[in-house]
């Protein structure tokens, strides 16, 4: 991979979750970079104590706002998902959490168009950055 090649050598840290991609652990030997133990994106902007709290309160999709950015691509055009499929899909879920980092505003027509699209009920939760700005801290604390 072109991106980490240019960083061989240096004392990588790369925040990506654990399981985001089939060949990130052969990429982790060969490139020898630290990365958070967090599968996705969900644990690394919450963490597990507080995704396992989020998800015993209700059958949860989690959505962060890259998500809701690029739905359409990941589940329509990649997935061939149209509305009928969607509602099947997401059905076993009870709501969808969306995770409102407080980094960009929430765009709200897009919410209403992903609910229109899979039918279950959007909530909005403020979750901030502590998790991930911790986990970057310890990961950079080990160079």
């Amino acid at each position: 991979m072109p991106a980490l090649e240019d960083c061989c050598g240096k004392n990588l840290v790369l925040i990506y979750g654990s399981q985001c991609h089939p060949e990130m652990k052969t990429w982790q030997r060969k490139y020898n970079f630290r990365q958070p133990e967090e599968p996705d994106c969900i644990g690394i902007l919450l963490g597990q104590e507080r995704r396992e709290q989020f998800s015993q309160e209700a059958r949860t999709f989690y959505l962060t706002p890259g998500w809701l950015q690029h739905w359409k691509e990941i589940f329509e055009e990649n997935l061939g998902w149209d509305k009928t499929e969607a509602h099947l899909n997401f059905g076993r879920y009870e709501r969808i959490l969306f995770l409102d980092n407080g980094i960009s505003s929430v765009d709200e027509e897009k919410l209403l168009e992903f609910f229109d699209y899979t039918g279950v009920p959007i909530e909005i939760r403020p979750v901030g950055l502590n998790h991930i700005t911790n986990l970057i801290q310890k990961l950079i604390q080990y160079q």
